[in-house]
């Protein structure tokens, strides 16, 4: 089992030196494109469109040290 806690958004963007609206955009994008996963990088606290995340800070940031934003066609 992981040690790895989970963390508030604000914490978690905090922590890897985002703002938490950002860490939240990221959220969409990422998890559109198939890399960041419900249950294993982040969870929700309800069902409603306001609900707030919980992030696994340890998964986050193996993830986001291995991503790269696609480069542009020239």
């Amino acid at each position: 089992m992981s040690t790895s806690q989970w963390v508030s958004t604000s914490n978690a963007a905090k922590d890897l030196g985002l703002n938490p609206v950002t860490l939240l955009r990221k959220r969409v994008q990422l998890e559109k494109d198939g890399f960041l996963k419900p249950n294993i990088h982040y969870i929700r606290t309800g069902e409603t469109k306001n609900c707030s995340y919980l992030w696994k800070l340890e998964a986050l940031e193996e993830l986001l040290s291995k991503w790269k934003a696609p480069k542009r066609a020239i």
